[in-house]
C-alpha cells in the first residue's frame, strides 16, 4: 500500500486550514477597502458642497458677519451645512467657514477669505 498516490487526510485538513486563513484575511482586507472608498466619497461631497457654498457668498458683494442655521442642499440630502462669516482686521475682508455635518456627525471645515 505504500506505492499508492495520493494526499492523506492530514494534509488536505492542514491546506483547508492555510486555504480558510488566507480567504479570511483577504475578505477583511476587502471589507476594509469598501469601508475606506465609502468614507472617501463621503468626504468628497463634503468638500464639493463646502466649495460650492463659500463660491457663492464670495460672489456677493461683501458678506455681512453673522452665522446661518442648518441648511440642506438638494444635491446631497444627507448633508447639513452653516456659514459662518466672520470679521478680520482689514475692513474689506471677512473669513468664511462652511461646517458639513453627514447624518448629524460633523466631517469637515473649510475656511476662505473674501476681499471686496
Amino acid at each position: 500500500m505504500k506505492d499508492e498516490k495520493g494526499f492523506t487526510l492530514i494534509e488536505i485538513l492542514i491546506s483547508l486550514a492555510i486555504i480558510s486563513i488566507a480567504f479570511t484575511t483577504l475578505l477583511s482586507a476587502f471589507n476594509r477597502a469598501i469601508a475606506a472608498a465609502s468614507e472617501s466619497v463621503i468626504m468628497t461631497n463634503a468638500v464639493m458642497l463646502a466649495d460650492g457654498k463659500i463660491a457663492l457668498v464670495g460672489e456677493r458683494a461683501l458678506p455681512e458677519p453673522g452665522q446661518s442655521d442648518w441648511k440642506t442642499d438638494e444635491r446631497y440630502p444627507n448633508y447639513d451645512y452653516r456659514t459662518i462669516v466672520a470679521e478680520t482686521p482689514f475692513p474689506s475682508a471677512r473669513l468664511i467657514s462652511v461646517t458639513v455635518n453627514f447624518n448629524d456627525r460633523e466631517i469637515f471645515t473649510l475656511e476662505s477669505y473674501v476681499i471686496k
